[in-house]
C-alpha cells in the first residue's frame, strides 16, 4: 500500500494499526492486543508501543530537536526516519548496538558531540536497556541471528 508506515518495516506487516474489525482473512480474532503473533521471532518490543514513547518522554520527537530532520539531519518522528539516520549515520541499526548512533548519544559519554537529550534529564538505565534490547531484537524487523 502507498500509506506504508513504520509498522511495515518487517516481513509481517500486520500491526495494531492495520487490523480492521471484520477484516476478511484476519484469522484468529481473539482478543490478543500484545501483537505477539504479528512480531517476528525474537522480537518482543516495537517502535510504536515501546520505543517512541520513551523518546517522546525525553522530548526527542516533539520538542523541535529531532522533528523534520532539524538536528544533524536526524528526525526521530518515525521508525523509517530513525533507520535512515542523519549526518552521523543511522540512529538505529537493527541487531547492531555499536552501529546505532542513538545508543552512543543517549548512553552518557558519546563519541562525538554532546550527550542527548540536550539540556534534558539523562536517559534512565531502564530506558537505555529497553532500547538496546529492541535493537538486538531486530528493531521491528527480522530477528537477529
Amino acid at each position: 500500500p502507498t500509506d506504508a508506515g513504520p509498522d511495515d518495516a518487517g516481513p509481517t506487516d500486520a500491526g495494531p494499526d492495520d487490523a480492521a474489525p471484520g477484516d476478511a482473512g484476519a484469522g484468529d480474532t481473539s482478543a490478543d492486543d500484545s501483537g505477539g503473533d504479528d512480531t517476528p521471532p525474537g522480537l518482543t518490543l516495537n517502535w510504536d508501543d515501546d520505543i517512541k514513547p520513551i523518546l517522546d518522554g525525553y522530548g526527542c520527537t516533539w520538542s523541535g530537536c529531532h522533528t523534520g530532520s532539524v538536528s544533524s539531519g536526524l528526525s526521530l518522528e518515525t521508525l523509517d526516519d530513525a533507520l535512515a539516520g542523519g549526518a552521523h549515520g543511522a540512529a538505529v541499526a537493527p541487531c547492531d548496538t555499536a552501529g546505532s548512533v542513538i545508543l552512543d548519544k543517549i548512553g552518557g559519554a558519546p563519541s562525538f558531540g554532546s550527550p542527548m537529550p540536550l539540556g534534558g534529564a539523562a536517559v534512565t538505565a531502564d530506558d537505555l536497556a529497553t532500547i538496546q534490547q529492541w535493537i538486538l531484537g531486530g528493531a521491528d524487523g527480522d530477528a537477529c541471528d
